[in-house]
Order: C-alpha cells, then structure tokens, then sequence
C-alpha cells in the first residue's frame, strides 16, 4: 500500500491534509479547493500538492511584486539555476543538458537577457534546425531544454508569469515544434531476420545478453546490469532495479531511470536453460580457474555505492571478461555487412510486438516492459509486421473454411 504523507483520516470517513511550506506557514484543510469533502487519501494527497504549489507560488509572484525581477542573461540563469539543480538527475540527462549547453545553447543564446526571448525567434531557430536535416526527435530535445530553461528563470524570479505564460502555456503563442511528428512505424525484425540472428549470435561472446533481448525486452543497460542473484529460476523471472553506465568514466550498477523500470519479467523455458547451462559450467570451474577469473574480473560500483566484482553479473565470461553495451558494436557492422542494420533496443520492439500478436493483455505487457504509459504500450499492438500478416491470412483461411 503506499504511503502518503500529510493526510489524515477524519472520524466520518473523509480525508483532509496538512503541510508546512519551506518551515514558515502551516496549512490545514479538511476540504478541496471547491469546498467539497475529499472522499479518498489519493484525492487529499492531490489537494495538498496543489496548495503547497499554490502557496509557493503566491510567495514568487509576491516577493518579485515587492523585489523587482532578477536581472540576467539566459547564461545567469543556466550557471547558476539549471546546471546545480540537474545535479539531483540522472547522470544520462545531467550529460545531454551539458552537451546542449555547449554545442548549441551558450554561443547562440548565452549572452541574450532572458527577458527579451520571444517565441517567434526561437520557432524560427527550431525551423532551422529542422531545414539543416537534424533529427525530428533531436530538435525536440532542443524545445524540452528551452522550457526547462524559462520555467527554472519563473520559478527563479527572473521573469515574469505573463512572459512565461506566453513562452509556455498559451497554445497560440508558445514556443513549439515547426512540424508535426513523423509517423513511424516501429521497427521489428522479420522471422528470417531472427532466424539469421539467431545463427550468428550462437556461441558469441554475447549469445547470453542476445537471447535476454530477444526474450524478455530488457533495454540494454538493465541487460548488461543484471546479477546472478537477480535471476530467480524456480519462480521463472528476473528482477530488474539496477542497468549498468558509466558514469563519470566509472562503470557503476546505478538504479533505472525510472519508477516503471523496477520490474519482474518472466523467462521462457529456452532462456532458463541456456543460464542454467552457463551456472553448470560456472560450478564445473575448478580452484584454480575459479581464483584466476576472478583476479581477471574487473570491479565496479553497485547501487549502493559497495564496490563488487563483475563475477556478480550474468554477463561475464568464464575467464572474467565484463561484457559492456559496447560489446555490441563489433557486431552491429557485421551485421550490416550481411544485410541486417541490428540495434539492441529493435530486441526490445520485437519481443513486444511478438507479445501482442500473441495476446497478451496490454497491462500485462506494460508491466513486463517497464513502461510509464499504457499509450506507449499500445502501439505494439497497432502495428503492423509479418507475424500480424500470418494471422490475419489464417483467421481468413478459418473463416472460408466455415
């Protein structure tokens, strides 16, 4: 059950709340925001974040009604707002803001007032990008740090709400994509394709972080992070609360990037059989191999900051080599060579297609992928591929036949 904070349970049954904001006001409210009862903890939780936020609110525009806005450029406000708060975030995002920052942002827009910024320039920016043949999803990137930007300069006081609201709220003058999304559909490998994969990744070096995709729709770091003690064989399943990163040029075991990614999958027997085959030949070792392997292994930093060796993980050699998402690469090109363009996350769109071609209820399926939202979940289910195809034929066949 989870546990809310600040709520409580009055004697005819209803909910109310209570909450300091930043130690200086105490809040305590029995009913919502309408003057109605709050029937349920989850609606009293709701109402309290909402006064909390509220509140701070009220205290911003308040102090900049007393203060004057804060003067500064785009660059004030990335230094000193964005850049110490993106430290609390996940190391894969604290990097890509600083590669924005660096290559795009500080030269073009560094030494700009942050309250001269207008939307039609930075739509006319973004229409550049677009016409310059940069990704469609890689020029969103640049519109999501855009509002991070302006919305910490708000929350910061160094603009006003009417210019945030015209920035980032009002649908007709907001900043926004120059283009709709293109349609695309997602990519899964054909039977022969897996069929030829199948044949090239037997008795490679990663046949084991192969057939874990291909199965289960790990994403790659949760696969190249999994541990023995994670792979629980008489129930059938993996624990999935930790992928492997680098992180500051240190391979570490860090915890996955999202609440959703914490996760139970379930193994096929094909899987089961091929680690259990691995831990016979782990346990056939002897002394001497068993010590030299594991002087070989490298260490690394789990979770909780322990510092354990790679024997730990499912993917380590017999002779303690640490497979890494890099391991790939070698056979991405080989791959390509012979006609198969291969990304491990494909793995991933292929076994949820085979999933929902098969019936798998969309709950189940969201859960077994880790996803946050059931919308993203559906699309295996609305797209369109050979195993599909071989459905409907059949379903036809049947329905002639009757």
């Amino acid at each position: 059950m989870k546990k809310r904070v600040g709520v409580f349970q009055l004697p005819d049954g209803t909910w109310g709340y209570r909450a300091r904001v930043e130690n200086q006001f105490d809040i305590r409210r029995t009913r919502d925001r309408n003057g109605l009862i709050m029937k349920t903890a989850a609606a009293a939780e709701k109402e309290r974040n909402w006064a909390i936020a509220h509140e701070l609110q009220r205290r911003r525009d308040k102090e900049a009604e007393r203060y004057g806005l804060k003067a500064g450029t785009v660059a004030d406000v990335y230094e000193k707002c964005v850049a110490p708060e993106d430290q609390k975030k996940a190391y894969g995002t604290v990097c890509k803001r600083k590669s924005l920052w660096k290559n795009h942002f500080r030269a073009r827009w560094g030494q700009r007032d942050i309250k001269s910024l207008s939307s039609g320039e930075i739509n006319l920016w973004l229409s550049d990008l677009m016409d310059e043949d940069y990704a469609y999803g890689y020029v969103e990137g640049f519109l999501k740090f855009f509002y991070i930007i302006i919305g910490t300069a708000y929350r910061h006081n160094y603009i006003n709400r009417t210019q945030y609201s015209k920035l980032c709220e009002d649908k007709k003058s907001r900043i926004s994509m120059p283009c709709e999304k293109p349609k695309t559909d997602i990519v899964v490998y054909n039977k022969e394709e897996l069929r030829q994969l199948d044949t090239y990744f037997l008795n490679t070096p990663v046949q084991t972080a192969y057939l874990i995709g291909k199965s289960c729709g790990l994403r790659i770091n949760e696969t190249f992070g999994l541990k023995w003690d994670h792979v629980y064989f008489e129930g059938g399943y993996i624990k999935i609360d930790r992928q492997q990163q680098y992180i500051d040029g240190i391979l570490s075991l860090v915890k996955p990037k999202t609440k959703n990614a914490y996760r139970n999958v379930v193994m096929p027997q094909a899987l089961i059989n091929h680690l259990l085959l691995i831990k016979s030949e782990l346990a056939a070792l002897t002394s001497e191999e068993k010590r030299n392997r594991e002087l070989r292994a490298r260490r690394i930093v789990d979770v909780d900051g322990t510092v354990i060796s790679a024997t730990e993980l499912v993917n380590c050699s017999l002779d303690g080599t640490l497979y890494t998402r890099n391991s790939f690469k070698y056979h991405a090109r080989e791959l390509k060579k012979r006609g198969i363009e291969f990304r491990y996350h494909n793995l991933r769109h292929t076994y949820g297609s085979r999933m929902a071609n098969a019936g798998v209820p969309q709950h189940l399926l969201l859960k077994m992928m880790g996803h946050g939202s059931i919308h993203v979940t559906q699309q295996y289910y609305l797209g369109m591929n050979d195993e599909g195809i071989d459905i409907i034929k059949k379903k036809l066949e049947e329905m002639e036949e009757d």
